[in-house]
């Protein structure tokens, strides 16, 4: 009997669905300074967000840093993740911002958390490359709405700011300029354009109006289920921020609707 085999038996309550592997960075190139143990909690990080999953060893009691192990993961919210993994996918283990490990998925143990979408098919229907963007529409907003959404982003991704009328980056805007702008209906000078990163997927935000969050990107970098999932998270956790549905568009066809998210929270 495996110790995959004893630790089912002795903990009932706990169920183990992803088995990887994993490399506890050393010490002297950011990893923990001391070894971790079954139960150890870092943060499970894949596709643009962290999620709490505790650590099984498989092989050993102890790994130290600097050393490989066969690790089984207990997720905390396993139905937030139904279909979203397959074998060889890589993720990374992190304490804040810093990346103590990284890992592969060897073996899907729970068959509901492996992902049976034939990317081709998806890639036809929601990112095909015709020369015209992917709108992303945030509908009945309101300027604390806005405030929101900025201070969420700015916190969370990496963000660039372009200044149209110098053609150059610009420093950050406070949001009283956004509102004065709004405000002067001659608006003679464009705004810049905030930029968020998506790791490598950049999505462009414009201030044309208050009522209404546009982004827009280029499907041409969405090539993966991968990216396909990074795109979910940021509008997941935007519908969840705004408390409002985030709907995916062809560019300029705001009523033409490829694919909503409604994460926002429930009036009381």
């Amino acid at each position: 009997m495996d110790r995959l085999q004893i630790l089912k038996i002795v903990d009932k309550n706990m169920e183990l669905e992803l088995e990887t592997e994993i490399h506890y960075l050393p010490t002297e190139e950011g990893g923990r300074k001391h070894g971790i143990a079954s139960g150890y909690r870092g943060q499970f990080y894949y596709y643009g967000r962290d999620w709490c999953a505790s650590q099984q060893l498989m092989d050993r009691e102890i790994c130290q840093p600097g050393e490989t192990a066969r690790v089984c993961l207990s997720l905390l919210t396993p139905e937030n993740h139904l279909g979203m993994f397959h074998v060889g996918q890589e993720f990374e283990i992190r304490e804040g911002v810093r990346i103590v490990a990284k890992g592969v998925i060897r073996k899907i143990l729970r068959p509901d958390l492996e992902c049976r979408v034939d990317w081709g098919q998806l890639k036809e229907s929601l990112y095909y490359e015709d020369g015209s963007l992917r709108d992303i529409y945030v509908s009945n907003t309101t300027e604390d709405d806005w405030q929101k959404w900025m201070e969420w982003v700015q916190r969370t991704y990496l963000t660039e700011w372009f200044d149209h009328q110098t053609k150059a980056p610009a420093d950050a805007i406070d949001f009283a300029t956004i509102s004065s702008h709004w405000q002067n209906e001659n608006r003679a000078r464009l705004l810049p354009t905030l930029k968020v990163f998506l790791e490598h997927i950049p999505v462009n935000t414009h201030f044309f109006i208050a009522n209404e969050i546009e982004n827009d990107l280029n499907p041409a970098d969405i090539q993966t289920w991968g990216d396909h999932v990074r795109l979910l998270n940021y509008m997941n956790v935007m519908s969840y921020v705004l408390e409002k549905p985030v709907v995916l568009t062809p560019e300029n066809m705001p009523d033409h609707v490829l694919m909503t998210i409604n994460a926002g929270k429930k009036s009381q």
